[in-house]
Formats: C-alpha cells, structure tokens, sequence
C-alpha cells in the first residue's frame, strides 16, 4: 500500500473510533457504575498504557492523533474519578 491509501484508511479508522467511542459512551458509563473503581482504575491505566504504545510505535501522524485521545481519555477518566 502506498502512503496516500495508508492515510485514508487511518482517517476512516479514526472516525470509526469516534462514531464507536461516542455511541458506546453511555454504555461505558453504565457498565463502569457496575463494576469495582479498583477494576476500573486498571482498565484506565491499561488503556494509558496503550495509548502510550501506539504513540511510541506509529510511524504516521494520524496514528499519533489517535494514540494521543487513547492517551487523553484514560487520563481524563481517571481524573474524573479521582475527583
């Protein structure tokens, strides 16, 4: 695949994460309630982590972008509960 087919197909990933993420929001707000904040709290730092990874490996700007929310989002929620 050349470079121009790799950036669309990032690009239609990362709105599909977007749709995904903005859909399932509630539902994850919903099933977070549900389980333990000790289980919540790994999934979040297991979800920095991941964020932190992809950042580190990718080789394109839109996998930086979508490593970087991954990132943000952990640490967002985290804080949110910590609060």
């Amino acid at each position: 695949m050349n470079d121009s087919s790799n950036s669309v197909v990032g690009v239609i990933f990362f709105v599909c994460v977007v749709v995904a993420l903005l859909i399932g929001y509630d539902l994850i707000t919903i099933v977070a309630t549900a389980i333990p904040g000790w289980v919540y709290t790994i999934f979040l730092i297991l979800q920095m982590i991941t964020g932190a990874v992809i950042i580190k490996v990718s080789k394109e700007k839109t996998d930086d972008v979508i490593g970087t929310i991954i990132l943000m989002m952990g640490m967002w929620e985290l804080l949110y509960r910590a609060l």
